[in-house]
């Protein structure tokens, strides 16, 4: 099945994906995808398990190679750029919330270490009202990170994405583990991003109870075809 959508050829936008197709092995992950994500706009990818949608994202961060189609970012191809500058402009996060041995402060410094980000840095007023606003402690920051929960590893990764103020955030399932309230808190957190400008992709399973928050959806379809 084709993912189809009507496409809004505005010029500002920051992603432009236009007939992406993906084939792993002999097996088509998805065809025809096509989406435009303007700006201040949060679009939903839904779809089956095994529908492609942690893979489109990952296709989107430049992690997996296209078979036919294009990406955008700008107005030009990802290949066009260094893939550590792309990555600090569109930032994936993964539902399994990567995280490394140290405090959370030095895991929230990291990115900054490297060369592409370390002009830019964040202040403890930025970083503590982060915290506050997904529901952390100021304190954590100087717990282990590998011993927090799932649920409060998940949000940490999200404040180090957006401490780098990319252009585009991809969120593969963010609240996961979440329960209610820090889904609430999150999802307010999101909006305040996207109010600044940035344009967000979520994978969810979660649209029907969520759909007030989002501008679009596009739905993968688990495709019949494999190629011989």
């Amino acid at each position: 099945m084709r993912n189809i959508r009507i496409l809004n050829d505005s010029p500002e936008y920051l992603l432009k994906l236009s007939g992406v197709n993906v084939q792993v092995a002999n097996k088509i992950l998805f065809s025809d995808v096509n989406l435009i994500l303007h700006p201040g706009e949060q679009i939903a990818i839904t779809g089956q398990s095994g529908s492609g949608k942690t893979t489109l994202l990952r296709t989107i961060a430049g992690l997996i190679d296209l078979q036919a189609g294009s990406i955008l970012f700008k107005e030009k191809s990802i290949d066009s750029y260094s893939m550590p500058q792309y990555r600090r402009e569109v930032v994936l996060i993964n539902q399994q919330p990567v995280l490394f041995k140290g405090t959370v402060r030095e895991n929230l410094e990291r990115p900054f270490k490297y060369k592409v980000a370390e002009k830019r840095g964040f202040t403890e007023h930025e970083v503590s009202g982060l915290m506050a606003q997904a529901g952390l402690d100021i304190d954590m920051l100087n717990q282990e990170a590998l011993e927090l929960s799932v649920g409060q590893k998940q949000r940490v990764c999200l404040i180090r994405a957006l401490l780098l103020h990319p252009a585009v955030l991809m969120l593969d399932e963010p609240t996961s583990a979440l329960d209610e309230e820090s889904e609430d808190l999150v999802n307010q957190l999101i909006q305040s991003e996207l109010q600044n400008g940035t344009g967000v992709l979520t994978v969810t399973h979660n649209y029907q109870n969520n759909r007030d928050h989002f501008d679009e959806q596009i739905k993968l379809a688990i495709p019949d075809v494999d190629v011989n």
